[in-house]
């Protein structure tokens, strides 16, 4: 799914899940995401949100929008991941 927020940017979202993974690979992840995630990408941006709400496909685009503000920035392919509380 894709939306523009207030500032003009696309996005595009969509659910990280579970039953769509490799067997087990959810296991390794912290508890927070192991029941899944939204997966907001823009250009040169993403961010993750969970939990999130199981309605999210019939939000307005204002909804949508809040709730990728509410996201926390992943980075971008390349850069190094850490999932999880800082040591």
């Amino acid at each position: 799914m894709e939306f523009r927020d207030s500032n003009g940017v696309e996005w595009s979202v969509s659910e990280v899940s579970p039953a769509g993974a490799t067997a087990g690979s959810f296991a390794l992840l912290p508890s927070d995401y192991r029941t899944g995630w939204l997966a907001f990408k823009s250009t040169g941006e993403r961010r993750r949100l969970m939990p999130y709400p199981a309605d999210w496909r019939e939000r307005s685009v204002e909804e949508l929008a809040e709730l990728c503000r509410r996201a926390r920035p992943v980075p971008v392919s390349g850069e190094h991941v850490r999932i999880g509380p800082a040591p």
